[in-house]
């Protein structure tokens, strides 16, 4: 059971001092951090923003900490999973509550899209220039780049409409 300091700059190892950390992990990927720990190691870090971003990212690196036991003290924010229980899962209902909300906004857009009678993605490609794609490269002989070139599309799209 070692307790550990993980900081991105070697200048947070002062918010740490009132710790007995027996070592520190100085990175910016926390991911990569949790997968030298071991079972019931504890992690001290400066703030809950030093090991991810979001609560989305949060959510994501929950589950291995709860698989290894680690306790995590975050200094700013006073929480220390030993006495608080339930922190890793308020964590977890937050970044449900996240993706709930990132779905509702898209699905929400998507209507509001359709009902002004936008589409999203590539605009449609007209009959007659599939007719061309295939005429050019069949019948006279023309590259794919050319045929491209030729038509003023991609090369994806000429590989798309392309008949065989």
């Amino acid at each position: 059971m070692a307790v550990i300091g993980f900081i991105h700059q070697s200048d947070e190892r002062v918010q740490l001092s009132d710790y007995a950390c027996q070592q520190y992990f100085q990175s910016n990927d926390f991911a990569l951090f949790i997968k030298k720990l071991k079972t019931n190691d504890t992690v001290i870090i400066p703030e809950l923003a030093t090991i991810q971003k979001s609560t989305r990212q949060l959510g994501k690196i929950v589950p291995k900490l709860i698989e290894k036991q680690i306790r995590l003290i975050a200094v700013k924010e006073k929480i220390d999973t030993e006495n608080d229980k339930d922190f890793y899962q308020h964590i977890l209902t937050l970044a449900d509550l996240d993706r709930t909300i990132t779905k509702n906004r898209i699905r929400t857009g998507i209507s509001r899209a359709k009902k002004d009678n936008r589409v999203g993605g590539r605009p449609r490609i007209n009959p007659k220039t599939i007719e061309k794609i295939n005429d050019y490269y069949h019948n006279r002989h023309f590259t794919i780049q050319m045929t491209a070139d030729k038509l003023n599309i991609s090369v994806g799209t000429v590989y798309k409409y392309l008949k065989k």
